[in-house]
């Protein structure tokens, strides 16, 4: 596989650069929501919605 990516005149730093990039990207944003303390308790999550309007539920 890698000398696919060489013969393809990419290089192989760069998957690695953009995959910590986004994972760095990613905490920050989890810290800044974990600062406005809108984070629900651990262990929650979302099972589903219902919206209920004039017409019915969506």
């Amino acid at each position: 596989m890698s000398r696919d990516l060489k013969a393809s005149g990419q290089d192989e730093a760069t998957p690695n650069d953009q995959l910590i990039s986004t994972i760095e990207r990613l905490e920050k944003e989890i810290k800044e929501i974990q600062a406005t303390g809108l984070v629900a308790p651990p262990g929650c999550w979302i099972v589903g919605y219902l919206a209920k309007g004039k017409r019915g539920a969506y």
